[in-house]
C-alpha cells in the first residue's frame, strides 16, 4: 500500500505528499487507522492465488507432454508457465494498483473493487 502511494505521489509542481516510507505509514493510520494499511490486502491474496494457480496447473500439465525431460526442459516450461499465470492475474494486479492509490481520497472514483473493474474495464478496455 505505502510502496504504490509514494510511486504515484505528485512530483510536478506540487509539494509531496509524502517525505518517505514512515511519513506515509503514519499518514495512512492517522487518517484511516490501521485498517487503511490493510485496504488492499484481500486482492493481493487473490492475485497470488490466481497467479499460483495458474502456474502450477499449466507447470504439471506442459511437463506431462514431455517424456523425461532435462533440466532445460524444464526451465523452459516453469517459465511459460510463469509468463501465462502473470498474465491472467495482471487485471487483479491493476484493480489492486488503483484502488491502493486512490485509497484514502476524499473524492475517490471507485466505490469498491468491482465497481473499480467495471470502471477500467470499460473505460480503459481489458489490461
Amino acid at each position: 500500500m505505502a510502496r504504490l502511494r509514494l510511486a504515484g505521489d505528485k512530483t510536478t509542481g506540487e509539494k509531496r505528499k509524502y517525505e518517505g516510507l514512515l511519513d506515509c505509514l503514519n499518514q495512512i493510520v492517522r487518517k484511516e487507522g490501521i485498517s487503511g494499511i490493510y485496504k488492499t490486502f484481500f486482492l493481493s491474496l487473490a492475485g497470488l492465488m490466481v497467479y499460483n494457480m495458474n502456474y502450477k496447473a499449466l507447470n504439471a500439465k506442459l511437463l506431462t507432454y514431455l517424456t523425461n525431460p532435462d533440466d532445460l526442459q524444464r526451465f523452459g516450461v516453469a517459465a511459460a508457465s510463469s509468463a501465462v499465470a502473470g498474465l491472467l492475474s495482471y487485471p487483479i494486479d491493476t484493480v489492486r494498483a488503483r484502488l491502493a492509490l486512490e485509497a484514502g481520497d476524499k473524492d475517490a472514483k471507485f466505490e469498491g473493487a468491482i465497481d473499480a473493474a467495471r470502471r477500467i474495464f470499460k473505460e480503459e478496455g481489458f489490461p
